[in-house]
């Protein structure tokens, strides 16, 4: 028979369920031996145990194990990594799959006086970054202001000793968007249809909020995980450019000093062409995201995408669509 687990009120060394581990969260100690002021602060005495190599990346690390109860980043020893397959080259480098051997640092348990560990056994996304001038430090900073909503899980860092190139170790994901339309199209509702709009809106909003814009957003980078019944959709937030987003700061101001029969024309313009640039636009990343929105709602209209990113199809893909829109168009006539 388990042990009930209940709150006290002092863990042994002392810190009181009244104190408080993070600016917005009081500490929490428990029966089992977790105390949260514990656990942050085994955190800051490992920080000597470990490097990236990178100060900055070492820092970034161990800020959001300061200042998060939970969407901690972690530095992911290679030899943690299991069963490593290759799942895709990208822009940046290239994504494999991976199982986590001994998981995740997660609490310091005060009664067993050591780590307790989650995601043991756990497939994750490790995704290599060869392009040298991707700034790998600004991405992570981005990743601590956003881990706390609805996107892509990101775990930590590695680095693979042959390359000697970083690894971000993100949450692994069934199928992206453009391929499950492909896949589910006829079978979705269009309730479905609108709830998956309904969730990119809300993400992008979110981005919109910290200041933050996603270049190059399609539905090849819209990720979803098949195994629940919902319709909710998450980010993957690699193609955040913080190049474009300085200069979308900088429309913003231009924006201020911009008519209001400007902005019509600047509008019009933009809304009927797919070669301009955001940076052209002084109504900066809000135009540019409904631009991109409206292909989105496109494409889960009518299940294809005129995005030049996704339509690498190849011929046994076209083959099968065009089987099932055969198949479906025989059904509506029986």
């Amino acid at each position: 028979m388990s042990q009930k687990i209940e709150e006290i009120k002092y863990c042994p060394a002392g810190h009181s369920s009244e104190d408080f581990a993070y600016t917005d969260c009081q500490n929490f100690i428990f029966s089992d031996g977790k105390c949260v002021l514990c656990t942050k602060e085994y955190f800051i005495q490992e920080f000597k145990t470990w490097s990236s190599g990178n100060f900055n990346i070492d820092k970034i690390i161990q800020e959001s194990q300061i200042n998060s109860i939970c969407d901690k980043l972690q530095w992911m020893p290679y030899d943690n990594f299991q069963n490593i397959e290759h799942i895709a080259d990208g822009g940046h480098g290239s994504v494999n799959s991976a199982k986590l051997k001994n998981g995740i640092k997660w609490n310091w348990n005060f009664i067993k006086k050591d780590w307790e560990y989650v995601l043991i056994g756990y497939k994750v996304a490790l995704k290599e970054i060869k392009d040298s001038r991707y700034d790998i430090v600004e991405f992570l900073k981005v990743v601590n202001i956003v881990n706390k909503y609805e996107f892509a899980r990101y775990y930590g860092v590695s680095k693979n000793p042959s390359t000697q190139n970083y690894i971000i170790v993100m949450e692994l994901f069934d199928i992206d968007l453009n391929k499950f339309l492909t896949k589910n199209f006829w079978d979705l509702k269009w309730l479905s249809k609108l709830e998956m709009l309904s969730s990119i809106a809300e993400g992008l909003g979110t981005l919109h909020q910290n200041n933050l814009v996603h270049y190059g957003l399609h539905s090849g980078i819209i990720l979803k995980l098949t195994l629940y019944n919902d319709n909710a959709v998450y980010f993957d937030l690699d193609l955040l450019d913080n190049n474009v987003m300085q200069q979308l700061k900088i429309a913003d101001e231009n924006q201020k000093n911009t008519s209001k029969s400007q902005r019509q024309e600047l509008f019009e313009l933009f809304s009927h062409s797919s070669k301009l640039h955001p940076q052209s636009c002084y109504i900066s990343r809000y135009i540019y995201t409904l631009h991109r929105l409206h292909d989105l709602l496109e494409e889960i209209k009518s299940g294809k995408s005129s995005d030049p990113n996704i339509l690498k199809f190849n011929k046994s893909t076209t083959l099968n669509v065009n089987a099932n829109m055969t198949m479906h168009h025989q059904n509506l006539l029986m």
